[in-house]
């Protein structure tokens, strides 16, 4: 028998090389926008607290004693008293 020798192709691959860089934002430049009192209607400082609630959840102090503000001068005496309460979280 004789033996006969078969060459396999080489295969070559190009090589790739990715970089990537993610970066965030700086948290001070995340600005929420104003929500009108004429939009929300009826239900402005209870959104408002809401929104006060985020805020101090994404660590946005500032943001969150603006809404609290606009609570204390708009609010019922049941909102007031949540937004004192949540003033005092930031103090």
């Amino acid at each position: 028998m004789s033996s006969t020798n078969i060459d396999s192709p080489s295969l070559e691959l190009p090589t790739f090389s990715i970089e990537t860089t993610r970066t965030a934002p700086p948290e001070s430049t995340i600005e929420m926008p104003r929500i009108s009192d004429e939009f929300l209607g009826d239900d402005a400082v209870a959104t408002k607290l809401d929104l006060a609630r985020a805020y101090l959840d994404m660590g946005d102090s500032d943001g969150a004693k603006s809404m609290l503000d606009e609570v204390m001068s708009e609010g019922n005496d049941k909102q007031k008293d949540e937004a004192r309460k949540l003033l005092t979280e930031i103090r």
